[in-house]
């Protein structure tokens, strides 16, 4: 058997045996060849973003930002750190389909209930006029006998 053959024989469990971890987060599951998730629900704060496999570190080229693809190199100095302003059920999604693992992070959205809001009531209650069954003529003054308050639901 050729060494080659052999090897390539072996590659598939490699890459099976092998997954990425993130400190915080479950193990990463494998959603179709190359893409890998995990779900955790964090608390808001800082904290230090590396990713790991087969003992090698992974962090973020660029600054950290939800629902943007991010590029991974491999680690080197002070992990960059990862502000979270709120909590949430995140997700870190690694896809190594394109050569350069690419870093997805996400949060679950919540969505709040709307209050209903009912139109003010105002305190001051509304009046009528009854002219007296009078027309207004032009150039006469014209005053208004204001009756009892009107009905305020009508």
């Amino acid at each position: 058997m050729k060494l080659t053959a052999f090897v390539l024989a072996l590659m598939p469990g490699i890459v099976f045996a092998s997954s990425w971890t993130s400190q915080g987060f479950p193990p990463f599951t494998a959603e179709g060849t190359g893409k890998f998730v995990s779900h955790a629900a964090l608390t808001k704060g800082t904290r230090p973003l590396t990713l790991h496999i087969d003992q090698q570190c992974w962090q973020t080229a660029d600054a950290i930002k939800l629902n943007q693809m991010l590029s991974l190199k491999p680690c080197e100095g002070t992990p960059p750190q990862w502000r979270l302003f709120k909590d949430g059920d995140y997700s870190l999604e690694i896809d190594t389909r394109s050569g350069t693992p690419t870093l997805t992070l996400s949060i679950k959205s919540t969505r709040r209930s709307r209050r209903q809001h009912g139109a003010p009531v105002p305190d001051v209650e509304r009046l009528a006029a009854d002219p007296g069954g009078e027309s207004h003529l032009p150039g006469r003054r014209c005053r208004a006998r204001l009756l009892q308050p009107a009905n305020r639901y009508r």
